[in-house]
């Protein structure tokens, strides 16, 4: 018995031991606070032209009529004549509060302001005119005495936690009336391609939370799509809503169908009748941020990890979606950070973030991994749109380049415009 008694206590103490030594870890977390706005700021605030400025903090990007319309984070909308590619001119600034995404069609831009949806006649892109105000599309955060809970801002504010922490596992979570995360966070709301890049509408990223097809606007919040017929007068209705999930984040049309980016699948939506989608049926997978460009009835679907993502996977999926009622993955592929993408001619053009640009040869989906064309270095690749005949565009957090795409085994820079902060 003093034999079993003492074995007992050497065990434990063994095994306190052991906890104690696996708990040495620690994370750094970075404190974003909480920003509101009021409905009555920004809706009183002017939507105007205002000189070009520079870029700072640049999101989505949108190629139309020979222009370029790039985000700048919450703030408006860059314009840039790119007539010659290797010589791109800014030439005014649209300020609008709130701003994020955008879409246009028939010279009509249609833009998120915080919770609203803006139509803007852009015909002549420096004497714009705001045609409409649709209140109260997107819910945002949520609403409190404060106002509006618009985003989270990071502080220089930092908390460090050991494993014994009991939010040691999550990537984010909320205390103190904060929001601590480990690495960057992305609380904004979510540029896919949609429409020809001339005429009625234009080309946008694989990072859309707006596009336009079929005569409608098709707009994605948190949770559900928002569709709205296209006025000729640039007009909107009320919009017709359809649920879908939480966590939605890109959306992409293809031929009767959109495909809706969430942190946990891709839904799968018939617009074959446009003005009320119908849901098809979803591809489940691993928790992660997932833009999705679909070519000859093949989805490609980037996922990444990141405290926005809530995900620990970087990789490709290829998915076969010519039973759109049952998505088959065709092969994964690892990759190092991927992020927005594009497809021409049987080349994948993939953002890796901070590990730049790669391009693929996707004539064989099995082995894409082992047909890597050319990767492009030193700078960070956020989204990619490549306009045909025209040039490949990639943004990023330090800037907006354009590349000559005609030898893919040698991208030729044409133009750099810088971020300046």
């Amino acid at each position: 018995m003093k034999k079993i008694l003492l074995l007992s206590i050497f065990a434990s103490l063994f095994l306190s031991s052991c906890i104690k030594d696996k708990c040495t870890e620690t994370r750094t977390l970075f404190e974003y606070k909480p920003i509101y706005v009021k409905k009555e700021d920004f809706r009183n605030a002017p939507i105007q032209n205002v000189a070009a400025r520079t870029l700072q903090q640049p999101g989505k990007i949108y190629f139309y009529n020979n222009f370029i319309f790039i985000n700048e984070l919450r703030k408006g909308i860059h314009v840039i004549d790119n007539s010659n590619p290797s010589q791109p001119i800014p030439v005014t600034f649209i300020e609008i509060p709130g701003n994020v995404d955008i879409a246009i069609s028939y010279g009509t831009l249609y833009a998120d302001s915080y919770t609203d949806l803006l139509s803007i006649n852009i015909s002549d892109p420096q004497q714009i005119q705001v045609i409409h105000r649709q209140t109260d599309v997107f819910p945002l955060l949520g609403e409190d005495s404060n106002g509006i809970l618009a985003y989270y801002e990071k502080s220089d504010n930092v908390m460090k936690i050991d494993c014994s922490d009991p939010e040691f596992a999550n990537t984010f979570f909320n205390r103190g009336g904060l929001l601590w995360a480990s690495a960057e966070f992305d609380s904004s709301s979510g540029a896919a391609n949609s429409g020809s890049g001339s005429g009625p509408a234009g080309i946008g990223g694989s990072m859309a939370r707006f596009t336009i097809a079929k005569g409608h606007l098709y707009c994605i919040d948190q949770m559900t799509l928002n569709t709205f017929a296209l006025n000729v007068n640039g007009t909107l209705e009320s919009p017709v809503i359809t649920e879908i999930g939480w966590g939605i984040e890109t959306i992409f049309p293809y031929k009767d169908n959109l495909f809706v980016g969430a942190s946990n699948g891709m839904h799968i939506l018939d617009i074959s009748s446009p003005g009320t989608p119908v849901y098809r049926t979803a591809f489940q997978h691993a928790n992660a941020c997932d833009p999705v460009v679909v070519y000859n009835d093949v989805a490609y679907v980037t996922l990444r990890d990141g405290n926005e993502c809530n995900g620990f996977v970087n990789q490709l999926d290829v998915v076969d979606v010519q039973n759109l009622n049952n998505p088959a993955l065709i092969k994964s592929f690892s990759m190092d950070h991927p992020h927005g993408l594009s497809i021409f001619e049987d080349k994948l053009y993939l953002c890796e973030g901070t590990h730049g640009l790669k391009i693929f040869d996707i004539k064989d989906n099995t082995k894409i991994d082992r047909n890597l064309i050319s990767h492009e270095k030193g700078f960070e690749a956020f989204d990619v749109v490549l306009i045909p005949g025209v040039s490949l565009l990639v943004i990023g957090k330090d800037g907006f380049r354009q590349y000559d795409y005609s030898n893919s085994n040698d991208l030729k820079l044409l133009s750099l415009i810088a971020v300046q902060r």
